[in-house]
């Protein structure tokens, strides 16, 4: 986090394992859609970054508990991402 990063590489998506990610506090604006190919994610933090859309790719981490979006700005989320996670900050 805090690294002023403003894209990801598509092949974040190869990194299946991981579990957990901080990439808040960067100037990132868009997601790879290969994002949604870490099924093994738990928690994500996109807090203070400039993302106005998330890809629907994100509705297949379905191991995905904790996702933060404090200060992006964000109008709607992807309706198979709200069913099951907790998201905090969505609105902030």
């Amino acid at each position: 986090n805090n690294n002023q990063i403003s894209t990801l590489p598509e092949t974040l998506g190869n990194l299946r394992n991981l579990e957990v990610l901080y990439l808040n506090n960067n100037q990132i604006r868009t997601l790879p859609e290969t994002l949604g190919n870490l099924s093994n994610l738990k928690e994500l933090n996109l807090n203070n970054n400039q993302i106005s859309t998330l890809p629907v790719t994100l509705g297949n981490l379905r191991n995905l508990e904790w996702l933060y979006l404090k200060n992006n700005p964000i109008g709607t989320l992807p309706k198979n991402v709200e069913k099951f996670i907790k998201i905090i900050g969505k609105k902030d």
